[in-house]
């Protein structure tokens, strides 16, 4: 895996790393769904929080089954070593399921109004959460509105998501979806 796409990766290894205890664990999801609750003014509502609480749960395995590890915690070694292989070996259900994973996740999480869409503030307010500056996540929005229209499609996240994996042109607007990766570099 070329230096570019690893700082990507473990910087955002380091955003769900919620407890920033080295490993992604199903309490890092846990703590995910909490941050959502809080985000979502939902604390009350006990099916709302069951619903966010088995999303987070859902996103854990899954990427732990796409990633082929059995142990209960992720390391950042066996991150970046299973996606080390998917990207050599182009493994392009691994790929598209890893995607459809995050994409699941972040519409369970912001798209309040349930539009298929996701308004700067429903971005900025989730990234926000995962401790991303405000003007960062505010650089990011607007890099990520290809086409102006001031919120961002399934399909435009699908994209941004599947290039921040993949691709490792660091001049791709894709590279921006979880904030300045750049951090990871300093």
């Amino acid at each position: 895996m070329r230096a570019f796409q690893s700082t990507k990766l473990s910087y955002f290894f380091n955003l769900l790393d919620i407890d920033q205890d080295g490993h992604l664990s199903v309490d890092d999801f846990s703590d995910l769904s909490m941050k959502a609750q809080n985000y979502l003014g939902i604390q009350d509502n006990e099916r709302a929080k069951e619903r966010l609480a088995k999303q987070g749960l859902t996103f854990f395995k899954r990427i732990r089954s796409n990633l082929e590890l059995k142990s209960t915690t992720i390391s950042l070694m066996d991150w970046l070593a299973r996606f080390d292989e998917i990207l050599e070996t182009k493994d392009e259900l691994a790929i598209d399921d890893i995607v459809q994973s995050f994409i699941a996740l972040i519409f369970a999480i912001v798209d309040e109004n349930k539009d298929g869409f996701l308004s700067e503030e429903e971005y900025i307010q989730l990234f926000t959460s995962f401790n991303v500056p405000l003007q960062e996540a505010k650089a990011a929005f607007r890099t990520l509105d290809r086409n102006n229209d001031h919120r961002l499609s399934r399909y435009e996240i699908l994209s941004s998501i599947e290039t921040f994996i993949s691709s490792d042109d660091p001049k791709e607007s894709g590279n921006w979806i979880f904030g300045d990766w750049r951090v990871a570099e300093g």
